[in-house]
């Protein structure tokens, strides 16, 4: 069977290049992760933060389908991102016999016969993740028991349910390396935060109200500036928080807050929310993840009109982070969150900005608000404990440096 199917393999044609090994890293030292579909590549990107966060010493390799490309910062820092897998048989090749990773995770798409071959061949532990049912396209059926003797070269198959493990042992999987752990999560990861300086805030704040602009453009300032004086005749308590599209806006943005009439400070200018404060402008990077804790509904900036580009953030960063979801028409990149969202009701859609006020009124009733978050929390939690699953799976394989003994193979 192996040496009809590299003849074959040989003779099919494939493109991209081969995977260099950058300079100083050795072999046997990776985890090369490989999205197969638009699925795959979240929970890949979700994966991939995972891995980081519990090892970071750990190379993480990711690779993608031809008609694929990873957004920008999906990936976190330190992953090497080289895009297209090649798959010609000779570069791909060539590209495990270089790398030797200490493990390959084909996520998402169907089955790739060249890959679990050639990494079978090579000795290196292949694990299989959010994958369809196994079939190959009808040229590959020339090859009686194909599907069944590549699945058994497997290390691990995760799968997300009892149909689709009874799918897969009918292909041929052997049960040990089958392990039932649920869908993966393709939603981030909770974004970090201090918890000392959350409470600090949430005990300046006391009892007021708080909602909260996220990557706000210039463009939607004066929309979410509307409804809020609309909404402070019902709650003058109110604060309003924006954190910029960019932070260098945070200047300009304070200046024409100030203009119309609101008392604001900003936080790059090192002011602290003052009590008579309606505005806070959050102009500094990396403190998303305060932001959304300490407010309970959150409108995401950019997603009123697709000629400001979209929504600037994803809304799951507020879901997980307990804040209910208030957005516009237009998504921007994050069209597979909001359909997720808006399909498990856990978002407060608008057609326009004229709606915003109203919505805003309404969620803050902290019953209204809870139960929006609650939804939110549970769509955007989704997968968490089989990610986790996962990344045990491939981080058992990666070899002790301290002793430099690998993983069984």
């Amino acid at each position: 069977m192996g040496m009809r199917l590299m003849m074959l393999l040989s003779g099919q044609r494939g493109g991209g290049s081969a995977v260099p090994l950058p300079s100083g890293l050795r072999p046997g030292a990776a985890i090369w992760l490989h999205a197969g579909d638009t699925g795959g590549m979240r929970a890949t990107a979700v994966l991939a933060r995972r891995l980081v966060a519990r090892r970071s010493a750990v190379p993480i390799l990711v690779t993608h389908a031809a008609e694929l490309a990873f957004s920008a910062g999906s990936l976190p820092a330190g992953c090497i991102l080289h895009g297209e897998m090649p798959t010609a048989p000779n570069l791909l090749r060539r590209s495990l016999e270089s790398w030797r990773p200490a493990a390959l995770a084909l996520i998402g798409g169907g089955l790739e016969p060249g890959p679990m071959h050639l990494a079978g061949s090579i000795g290196v532990p292949l694990l299989l993740a959010h994958m369809k049912a196994p079939s190959f396209d009808r040229g590959w059926r020339l090859l009686p028991g194909l599907v069944a003797t590549l699945l058994k070269s497997c290390h691990r198959i995760v799968l997300p349910d009892a149909g689709a493990l009874r799918t897969f042992r009918r292909a041929g999987a052997p049960a040990a390396v089958c392990l039932v752990a649920g869908p993966l999560c393709e939603t981030a990861p909770a974004l970090p935060h201090t918890e000392a300086e959350r409470q600090e805030i949430a005990t300046t704040l006391a009892a007021r109200p708080v909602w909260l602009a996220a990557g706000l453009p210039e463009a939607e300032l004066q929309a979410v500036l509307a409804a809020h004086a609309e909404t402070r005749r019902l709650a003058h308590r109110l604060l309003l928080i924006i954190v910029p599209a960019r932070s260098e806006q945070g200047t300009a943005m304070q200046d024409a807050i100030a203009a119309s009439g609101n008392r604001v400070s900003r936080r790059s200018a090192e002011q602290e929310i003052d009590m008579e404060d309606t505005v806070y402008v959050a102009d500094t990077d990396g403190e998303y993840g305060l932001w959304y804790r300490l407010a309970p509904v959150t409108f995401m900036g950019g997603s009123l009109r697709k000629a400001n580009g979209g929504s600037v953030r994803d809304p799951m960063e507020a879901a997980a982070l307990g804040s209910a979801v208030i957005h516009g028409p237009a998504p921007g990149v994050w069209g597979e969150s909001y359909r997720a969202l808006v399909g498990a009701g856990a978002t407060r859609p608008l057609r326009h900005g004229g709606q915003l006020a109203d919505c805003l009124s309404e969620l803050l009733a902290p019953d209204r608000a809870a139960s929006l978050a609650c939804e939110g929390w549970r769509v955007s939690s989704e997968g968490a404990e089989a990610t986790e699953i996962l990344a045990d799976e491939l981080l058992a394989l990666v070899p002790d440096r301290s002793t430099g003994i690998g993983a069984a193979r």
